[in-house]
């Protein structure tokens, strides 16, 4: 695995597990799949709409260290980029 160093002195994974379409009843195996299989960092979205899966899924299979999500965020930037 390669890996990103931040400024703080913290190496993040650049391969992440996406979770974009998965459905909500299957959120939690798929992100436990990709963790079991070595994948730390899982890209997310409350639009996505499965967080509570991806939320369990985390606090089961991660002790916290060496893990990273990336969440996005769609609220007033996107709405702001709409109004233009």
């Amino acid at each position: 695995m390669q890996y990103l160093t931040l400024n703080d002195g913290n190496k993040m994974p650049i391969l992440g597990y996406g979770v974009y379409q998965v459905e909500p009843a299957e959120a939690q195996r798929c992100v436990e799949d990709a963790i079991s299989v070595g994948y730390r960092l899982i890209d997310t979205a409350q639009a996505y709409q499965n967080e509570e899966g991806v939320g369990a899924a985390v606090k089961t299979a991660l002790s916290g260290s060496g893990s990273y999500l990336s969440p996005q965020s769609f609220g007033s930037a996107t709405q702001a980029k709409k109004k233009r």
